[in-house]
């Protein structure tokens, strides 16, 4: 598959003497991308790129790309990963499993207590309807009986598994407050791009 060119645009390194340059591409089947370089030997040494996403008109995603000290550290905080290193992934764990470490107990209780109440998906609401959008999505299936059966025995085992939901938690607080805090200042030292 091969890529055209589409258009360069760049604009002056902050040391000025070269520049920083956007290329955009388009495939074979009209899907774009663009590439970013710093032609400056003198800052290609001294800044990196990076990139973060920012949500444009009409919530469409795109990338903010800015210059970064090559020896500004990278994120090194609290990681859940590094506490609790099973993923949760619901195509690698049992279903009751996955409910337990991406729900909390009373949650799951209540999801349990409108399935017993309801006799059609179509009237679940909240973490039940969650729940059961998540089991079609992978299962190609979204029965009540089903889904009570898997639930309950989720509430069941709930505190068996070390890393459930209530346990998770608080180190996925500590890990969101610690990363808000780290890219806060690291946009501070960010110098933009304005391509």
């Amino acid at each position: 598959m091969s890529c055209d060119v589409m258009g360069k645009k760049s604009v002056a390194c902050p040391c000025g003497k070269g520049l920083i340059t956007r290329t955009g591409y388009m495939d074979d089947w009209n899907e774009s991308d663009e590439s970013y370089a710093i032609e400056c030997p003198d800052c290609r040494k001294k800044y990196r790129l990076v990139s973060y996403p920012k949500c444009g008109h009409h919530c469409q995603s795109s990338k903010v790309y800015s210059l970064l000290d090559v020896d500004y550290p990278d994120y090194d905080g609290t990681r859940l990963e590094d506490v609790f290193p099973i993923c949760v992934n619901v195509n690698a764990m049992p279903f009751h499993e996955f409910l337990i470490r991406t729900y909390t107990c009373s949650d799951l209780h209540d999801a349990l207590s409108e399935l017993n109440d309801v006799t059609a998906v179509s009237r679940l609401s909240g973490i039940a309807y969650d729940i059961a959008k998540t089991h079609k999505r992978y299962f190609n299936s979204a029965k009540i009986s089903v889904l009570r059966e898997y639930v309950g025995k989720a509430c069941k085992k709930y505190h068996e598994i070390s890393d459930n939901k209530e346990c998770r938690l608080p180190i996925e607080q500590k890990e969101n407050d610690e990363r808000t805090a780290y890219e806060a200042e690291r946009r501070k030292h960010m110098i933009p791009i304005h391509l």
